[in-house]
């Protein structure tokens, strides 16, 4: 018996769930099917991570497998999404109903984190800018321009002269710049993303947001940003807000084709 595992980890079933997240998108990039191994998989129960849940779709599923740092590989079958942490490969039949999370080495959405950690994997700093300078429209279709098919974009800010991130996000890098429209956010990589022209550019943990000029409501929340896109510069950076005028912190964009 083949034997894959990862770091060890063994939890028990809970409990089963219902559980549905608004407009996943984009997100199979970080997934892989298993079907290259003309064998079955048999699932120990006490590697299985909190029961199965009920969910719309495969999206569904990967984000859910997404937020666990345990979670390593998914089953997702007639709606039924179970996640597992170890999986053992018996001599049975594949079905096409199971796949493995890619090892990533960037961050999906994250707060404190090294800017060396981006640059030494092979990430390049293409916009610098501070929170006062106005995005444009022209600015991001240059740098979609430059997208290759599976090329990453890292969007973040910081403290000017710092070298951690205070807030970062990455996916794939022409989902990341593709319009959206307003209020209507688009799941890449690990967060809502949205670019929505004279409005705003940014990226929300969950699907709902408020672009005024802006993304304006969850004021609290750490884990937005947002910069006025085509007047006025940034605005948000996690729950700092009004920065438009700021020259304390800057805006950062990264790419890794």
């Amino acid at each position: 018996m083949l034997q894959f595992k990862v770091l060890g980890l063994k939890l028990v079933i809970f409990k089963t769930l219902a559980y549905s997240i608004a407009k996943p998108l984009n997100f199979e990039y970080s997934f892989r099917r298993i079907n290259s191994i003309n064998q079955s998989l048999e699932l120990n129960n006490d590697t299985q991570i909190d029961g199965s849940y009920l969910t719309k779709n495969k999206f569904d599923c990967f984000v859910l497998c997404s937020k666990k740092h345990n979670c390593y590989f998914v089953q997702f079958k007639q709606n039924n999404c179970s996640l597992y942490n170890l999986i053992k490969i018996d001599n049975l039949t594949l079905d096409g109903s199971f796949w493995f999370k890619k090892n990533i080495d960037y961050p999906g959405l994250t707060t404190k984190y090294p800017l060396k950690s981006l640059t030494n994997v092979g990430f390049r700093l293409i916009y610098d800018q501070f929170y006062s300078h106005a995005t444009s429209s022209i600015v991001l279709d240059n740098i979609k321009n430059q997208c290759l098919k599976n090329s990453i974009l890292c969007v973040g800010g910081g403290l000017a002269n710092s070298d951690i991130l205070q807030l970062v996000s990455c996916g794939n890098c022409q989902s990341v710049l593709t319009p959206t429209e307003l209020d209507k956010p688009v799941f890449v990589g690990s967060a809502y993303w949205y670019r929505t022209p004279s409005k705003s550019f940014g990226f929300s943990p969950v699907y709902f947001i408020y672009q005024f000029t802006a993304d304006n409501t969850d004021y609290k929340n750490p884990l937005r940003l947002s910069w006025h896109l085509d007047g006025g510069g940034g605005w948000r950076l996690g729950s700092l807000l009004s920065l438009d005028s700021s020259k304390s912190y800057k805006k950062f964009i990264f790419i890794r084709y």
